[in-house]
């Protein structure tokens, strides 16, 4: 086409040449000669004008040929990427596990994978000839026109079908179909997966939980990290408690099992870990006056990630009823006749008939058996020889007491060739005329009992001791919470008071001092409350560094020992109880000092760990980031055969030990996620290794600043508290920050004052509850009656037990925030703007 318009207009120029080549020259000029000399040149002329023509036209057709091909190459790379994605999303479709086929709106497949095909047996000529009835026979029951008319509205479908296979078998598929309109076409594409694995292992589950559910065995499951609180019970054991699986949810052991020793629960569940089931006699209360006993075994179980502790146990209320009766009988047998009881050999114990010279006539398997023989070998010979291996009888020999008086008479002695304690008791037989002929001498081995004895004593001796600090604690604890009301009442005052002084005026300095002393008195109670309870903790974001040093300051004060700390200034946060901390490390610190008796230094480091799986430093860590904390002396070391033990309660090789330290410091490092061992040799010393978990996210410590901004609001807040002076100083605290007040002392009033408000539509914005009322209803009933009127009422908890349970979980109890006491105007308007933002 190019060359066609380049002959045309070649042709049209020629053409035009030669019509007006003559004519143009003369309209130039007149001049014959002139005129001549331009006629002359005029074939030149044509050349070159014809030349550069066709070089234009030539070179305007060569760029837009060459600019064509680029065209088309670029079209065949596009062509080229396509097909490889055509051939790549074909390979695909035909090489994944899962079946694919097409097929028409009448059920026809046209097309499928080779999975489609392979999963029913089928060749692939014989599965393009058949339909969806063929493998689905009971899909003609459905209404098929309905299903494709949802299938077209929506694009797409989820089922769950049974396919059956060349050979017969139905297997479970799980299928999703779309529907696809292409060239004017309709299909349906669907994609169907065997899932007989699934449908196995979905039955095997709801058989072994239905198993577990309708067992007459009572079965539980309880949570360590949450206090040991029962998260699954069964019927069996819903049944057994007289309660419903969600009342049972509320509650952890000492609430149905108040005879337990939770101080001991720690060491059982060390046992567990190690695979050990833990079988162990108690009771369970199932009524408010009726304890049953139980036999229970607990092992320990991990799923999912989470740690549980979970058992079974069993009513023994008619055995314990069968041991007693059995004891009666015993009793009573007892009483029968001595002679024919000997006649039994069963009996366990050590039965001898003997002469007057102290022949044995007749022994009983128990009584041949303390002498390592056989019954026959014994007889006929002295029991002096056999028993204490003399050849004359002991002087104090109760059998010839018995032979000379008739009576029976009873002693304990020691047998040489066992060294074992004998309990001896002679029993006279007489003949019809009341002559004693014989003696029967019963021995009993009482060398446990003796030992149970000396321990029960022990054992008594540590109850009266740990009731003696049990009854301190109850003491200490009320001290406490009446010094935190007290110093509620100076710290808030004292807060107020800063914020009227100017900041110029010298009187701030001493304001700010006064509140750090006083936040020193508020770490003193809330070590008295960790003594006093050992509750669970009430974690804050911590640094670490000043809590160590505050410790080895107050452990070693007065002693000859000085402290070197060595901490990292990088160290990580941590969320942990600031007092139960400080108690640990009191505990290792004045143990250490105690193993060096003349004196010396306490090595206490502070170091960033991270614990990867691969290489973790203790098997009850998990991997992840920790603070390391080393308490180190060069005192006089531990004994290998005691390092096992001394993190067991009331175990100490102190004469006044009380063997509570290291029970109670592994407790609470165990309760905040971490970890403690000890490493030791004798007469080198010893070291303490603390892990505590660090807070993943950067987050700022919580420390006490009396430059803390301040939070004004505005709202009306109902305070209950039984101390006027503190309702007095919250009452001037919320002036301040701009809330309205109104404040009650007791649960009964405020629940009234709270059913007026919500009466006259005026339901107050927040409510602070003090948990601990004299002589009236505590906060936590005031608190449960409020949610039942208005669940959205929004409650704060404020005590001066930091430790106590609900200000560890307040959500848990309903309440929205937790104040503790002391508090300072600025901690009260934080919180209230806390809980109202939410």
């Amino acid at each position: 086409m190019a060359g066609f318009w380049i002959v045309a207009v070649y042709a049209l120029f020629g053409s035009l040449w030669v019509l007006y080549s003559d004519a143009i020259p003369g309209l130039i000029t007149s001049d014959p000669e002139l005129l001549q000399n331009l006629l002359r040149f005029k074939g030149i002329a044509f050349i070159l004008v014809t030349t550069l023509l066709l070089y234009h036209l030539i070179r305007l057709h060569v760029e837009r040929a060459s600019a064509a091909n680029s065209r088309l190459a670029v079209n065949m790379k596009d062509l080229e990427a396509a097909h490889e994605r055509l051939e790549l999303a074909d390979f695909s479709i035909r090489a994944i596990s899962d079946a694919v086929y097409w097929c028409n709106l009448d059920g026809g497949f046209i097309d499928c994978n080779e999975a489609a095909h392979t999963m029913l047996g089928y060749s692939r000529d014989e599965f393009l000839g058949m339909s969806v009835l063929d493998i689905d026979p009971d899909y003609a029951s459905h209404d098929i026109a309905a299903d494709l008319d949802r299938l077209k509205r929506t694009g797409s479908n989820r089922l769950i079908r049974h396919h059956r296979t060349r050979d017969g078998r139905c297997i479970p598929v799980e299928i999703n179909s779309n529907y696809l309109a292409c060239h004017g076409k309709e299909y349906v594409c669907s994609i169907a997966r065997d899932i007989t694995a699934r449908v196995s292992a979905e039955k095997e589950t709801t058989f072994f939980r239905s198993l577990i559910e309708y067992t007459r065995d009572p079965f539980y499951v309880l949570s360590p990290d949450e206090g040991f609180r029962m998260v699954y019970a069964n019927q069996a054991a819903c049944e057994h408690f007289g309660k419903d699986l969600g009342q049972l949810q509320r509650m952890r052991i000492p609430d149905w099992d108040p005879e337990f020793d939770m101080q001991q629960i720690g060491a059982l569940n060390e046992r567990m870990k190690k695979g050990e089931s833990v079988r162990f006699e108690t009771v369970h209360k199932v009524s408010p006056d009726k304890l049953v006993p139980v036999e229970l075994t607990s092992s320990y179980l991990v799923h999912d990630g989470r740690k549980y502790t979970c058992g079974y146990f069993y009513d023994i209320s008619e055995r314990k009823a069968m041991e007693n009766a059995l004891k009666e009988s015993e009793a009573k047998f007892r009483t029968l006749s001595l002679e024919f009881q000997a006649l039994l050999d069963g009996i366990p114990y050590g039965l001898t008939l003997l002469s007057p010279d102290l022949t044995i006539l007749w022994a009983n398997p128990a009584a041949a058996h303390a002498t390592s023989r056989q019954a026959t070998e014994i007889i006929g010979r002295h029991c002096f020889e056999l028993w204490q291996e003399r050849c004359a009888p002991c002087d104090d020999c109760i059998v010839r007491e018995t032979f000379a008086t008739g009576r029976e008479c009873k002693t304990v002695t020691e047998t040489r060739p066992m060294n074992r304690s004998i309990e001896l008791r002679s029993v006279p037989v007489r003949d019809e005329a009341g002559k004693v002929v014989k003696v029967i001498e019963i021995g009993r081995d009482i060398t446990k009992q003796i030992a149970a004895q000396a321990e029960r004593i022990e054992l008594e001796r540590k109850l009266l001791h740990s009731q003696k600090l049990e009854s301190l604690g109850i003491l200490a604890g009320g001290i406490a919470h009446d010094f935190n009301n007290i110093l509620t009442g100076i710290l808030g005052n004292l807060s107020i008071l800063r914020i009227l002084v100017p900041n110029s005026d010298k009187a701030l300095e001493r304001l700010e001092r006064c509140e750090k002393a006083v936040s020193q008195a508020t770490s003193l109670t809330c070590q008295l409350l960790t003594f006093a309870k050992g509750g669970d903790p009430v974690k804050k974001p911590l640094n670490l560094g000043h809590v160590i040093e505050n410790a080895v300051s107050l452990a070693l004060t007065g002693s000859n020992v000085t402290g070197e700390t060595n901490i990292a200034k990088d160290l990580w946060t941590v969320a942990a109880d600031e007092g139960q901390i400080g108690q640990v490390l009191n505990n290792l610190l004045i143990n250490a000092a105690q193993a060096m008796p003349r004196g010396g230094a306490i090595q206490v480091q502070a170091a960033n760990r991270l614990l990867d799986p691969d290489h973790q430093q203790s098997t009850s860590l998990k991997s992840g980031r920790y603070v390391e904390i080393n308490v180190s002396d060069h005192g006089q070391g531990i004994p290998s055969e005691h390092l096992a033990k001394i993190f067991d309660p009331y175990f100490t090789t102190k004469e006044t030990g009380t063997g509570l330290g290291l029970t109670s410091a592994y407790s609470i490092v165990n309760k905040h996620g971490g970890d403690i061992r000890v490493s030791s040799q004798v007469r080198e010393g010893t070291r303490f290794e603390v892990y505590l978990p660090a807070i993943v996210e950067s987050t700022d410590c919580e420390e006490s600043s009396v430059s803390q901004a301040i939070a004004y609001g505005n709202g009306s807040v109902l305070v209950m508290d039984d101390e006027a002076y503190i309702r007095d100083m919250v009452s001037e605290m919320l002036s301040h920050l701009g809330y309205d007040f109104q404040g009650c002392c007791c649960g009964e009033e405020l629940i009234r004052i709270y059913r007026e408000k919500i009466d006259q539509g005026q339901v107050p914005d927040a409510v602070i509850i003090d948990l601990t009322i004299r002589g009236g209803m505590g906060g936590l009933d005031a608190a449960t009656a409020i949610l039942e009127m208005d669940p959205a009422a929004r409650l704060i908890v404020a005590s001066g037990y930091s430790t106590d349970p609900v200000m560890a979980n307040h959500r848990e109890y309903g309440f929205s925030a937790a104040l503790a006491k002391p508090y300072r105007l600025e901690d009260l308007g934080t919180t209230l703007a806390q809980v109202l933002t939410h």
